[in-house]
């Protein structure tokens, strides 16, 4: 299965024509980048294909690879270079420079790198973190840095869990994803309004984007990480370890628990906020869901004493980004 195939059978096909969701999959047709996916909307009977990389004669990887590239700090012809290694396409640097400027839209890191002069080698720092399963935590230093003049406390956080996040905790502790808070799933029953689903959102557009990067769906989270931390302008950090100790636990009003453990999948400033997002394949708007991500951002306020009516939480696919304030559930 080419990657071209791969990503399509991943993102959203919904009818371009009348917006049902109710489509199939109608063979395939040549294209000069490979063969494409051909649905067919059921209601009206259109047939389309979907690509996020429209009118463009290049794999959706290779496009996705060389804004990833460039963003990361590599010159336009490095950044050829790694495109013609990794899918076998040749690619001028000129058509790099075009990609990167018509997708600055979405890739909206393109304009930083070209304020500020950075290096593969050191603009994203990592670690491998043994926490039961290991986690690819990273950080952007630039990022860090300007976040840093809002949220002092946020690079001072990431830069302590770098050299110093304690390991044994996050190895007997409970989780943040099977935690379960009774008001959340009261005040949702009672108040649904309270999850804004925003239309057009830039975080699917890169997640359509960054999927053509992942080979397995076991590399779909790796893959958007990635993508987010080198070409968005808001994340700052991924897979960030945070957790609530049992007295901080039953002083929020908690049930009583031994310490609560999570990763939060990307962190990002914008907006004089920290946002906290997950993102979900298989994007649910539940209770169990909500949870997660309150829980999130109780601990990472708790861990930076930034309160947390200057957080903001989501949760997204490749379709839908859904956010909430966490203090609707109290603070």
């Amino acid at each position: 299965m080419t990657q071209t195939n791969r990503f399509e059978k991943a993102i959203a096909t919904r009818c371009p024509k009348c917006s049902s969701p109710d489509t199939i999959r109608f063979g395939n047709r040549k294209a000069e980048r490979g063969r494409l996916q051909t649905f067919m909307c059921k209601p009206c009977g259109f047939r389309f294909t979907v690509s996020p990389v429209k009118f463009v004669q290049y794999p959706p990887a290779a496009v996705a690879t060389a804004l990833e590239s460039y963003n990361t700090g590599h010159t336009l012809v490095e950044t050829a270079k790694i495109v013609a290694k990794r899918h076998r396409v040749k690619v001028p640097a000129t058509t790099v420079h075009a990609w990167v400027k018509r997708y600055a839209p979405v890739c909206t890191f393109a304009q930083m790198r070209r304020q500020y002069s950075i290096s593969p080698e050191d603009i994203i720092k990592s670690r491998k973190l043994e926490h039961g399963q290991v986690y690819n935590y990273r950080y952007h230093q630039l990022k860090m840095g300007i976040a840093a003049k809002k949220f002092p406390t946020l690079k001072q956080y990431l830069k302590w869990v770098r050299d110093n996040c304690p390991t044994d905790i996050f190895r007997v502790g409970n989780r943040c994803s099977n935690a379960r808070i009774p008001r959340v799933a009261e005040t949702l029953a009672q108040k649904p309004g309270i999850l804004t689903e925003v239309l057009d959102n830039n975080a699917v557009k890169m997640v359509q984007m960054a999927l053509s990067l992942a080979k397995r769906n076991a590399d779909r989270h790796e893959a958007v990480q990635r993508f987010f931390l080198a070409c968005d302008s808001a994340t700052v950090a991924t897979e960030v370890p945070v957790w609530l100790n049992p007295n901080e636990i039953l002083k929020l009003g908690l049930p009583r628990s031994d310490v609560i453990t999570g990763h939060i999948d990307i962190v990002q400033t914008r907006w004089n906020r920290i946002h906290v997002l997950d993102y979900k394949p298989e994007l649910r708007t539940d209770a169990a869901t909500v949870s997660q991500l309150y829980l999130y951002a109780l601990a990472l306020s708790t861990r930076l004493n930034v309160g947390l009516d200057r957080f903001c939480c989501a949760f997204f696919n490749d379709k839908r980004y859904v956010e909430f304030k966490p203090t609707v559930f109290g603070k």
